[in-house]
């Protein structure tokens, strides 16, 4: 063939990219935004590494379409364990059969963690320990309470008794005394006049004999 007639077949590259992950991350803090960027690379060099094109997924879900993007912004994930993953595919759509992966953990808010949920639980347990402590604490004095109470009224019956005992004897005594003071001046002014009479009788007795 002549020169100006050759022409060149070109023979398609069966030896696959590889990937790998350049940025990226063990734990992520909330609000859950993570970047992650990579680049691929071609065995032979037969695809430039500007031309390679890379699809990714996280967690298992579908490979997203082959673009030349190198990075990759994922906003607010979730809390929880994450997978990504990303493949290299060359102009000969050789794609990289063992894509680059990373596993990363998103924390979850404070309010989220078990030290808070803990520190929670045991703060509320001792606001309903003392919760119960104050209300049998309560019941208790009311329980005092009412028992003093009502020892107050028994005690206010037994004074009001002993105070009407009290009048009641006082007013036998006045009567005794009254009765008595009568009886005394009616025995006295019958025993008066027989004593005059006796004195009178043992004067004349006297005289006669003198």
């Amino acid at each position: 063939i002549p020169p100006e007639r050759s022409a060149i077949r070109y023979q398609m590259d069966k030896d696959p990219p590889e990937t790998q992950i350049t940025l990226e991350t063990d734990e992520v803090s909330q609000p859950g935004n993570l970047a992650i960027a990579w680049k691929g690379a071609d065995p032979w060099k037969d695809t430039p590494d500007e031309e390679l094109q890379f699809s990714w997924r996280l967690d298992e879900e579908d490979w997203t379409a082959f673009s030349k993007e190198t990075q990759k912004t994922l906003l607010a994930l979730p809390s929880g364990n994450h997978r990504f993953e990303v493949k290299a595919r060359d102009r000969d759509f050789n794609e990289d059969p063992t894509p680059a992966s990373v596993t990363f953990t998103v924390i979850p808010p404070v309010w989220q963690q078990a030290w808070f949920i803990g520190l929670m639980i045991i703060l509320f347990s001792a606001i309903g320990f003392q919760t119960v402590r104050v209300i049998r604490r309560d019941r208790k004095l009311q329980t005092t309470n009412e028992a003093l109470s009502n020892a107050n009224k028994d005690l206010f019956q037994v004074n009001t008794d002993l105070q009407n005992a009290n009048t009641q004897i006082k007013e036998q005594t006045e009567r005794k005394s009254t009765f008595l003071s009568q009886m005394s001046h009616e025995i006295r002014t019958p025993i008066t006049a027989i004593k005059g009479y006796i004195d009178n009788m043992l004067d004349g007795i006297g005289g006669n004999l003198n």
